[in-house]
């Protein structure tokens, strides 16, 4: 399993992150032991290549910052269908591989590695 920087992630401004004049951009970062790490910056140039709609960094750099989150409650997560063994039976008893359990896999799997 691959590591990465622990969470909490939060979404700071560039200033409030030592950036100068990136209007539109966000950064996410996380504080340890009283260093503050930037994890990822989501851009949103105004008047270069990329423009992007309004709320699109900001956006994109919420979803990132809610990861660590997100990835330690999948891997917590108890599958609805089956007992996690990936498969189970249905209403009329035919044996049925579980999409959830497949894609929670596949999820994971892209997480880590």
């Amino acid at each position: 399993m691959s590591k990465h920087t622990p969470g909490p992630w939060k979404v700071v401004s560039p200033k409030e992150g030592g950036c100068l004049d990136q209007k539109e951009n966000r950064l996410i970062c996380t504080k340890i032991n009283n260093h503050t790490y930037h994890i990822a910056e989501t851009f949103q140039y105004r008047n270069g290549e990329f423009n992007a709609p309004d709320g699109v960094s900001l956006a994109n750099a919420r979803l990132i910052a809610a990861c660590p989150e997100l990835f330690e409650l999948l891997k917590a997560a108890k599958c609805p269908c089956c007992d996690g063994s990936g498969g189970y039976y249905d209403n009329c008893g035919n044996p049925t591989q579980c999409q959830w359990c497949d894609e929670t896999k596949q999820a994971l799997a892209k997480a880590t590695g």
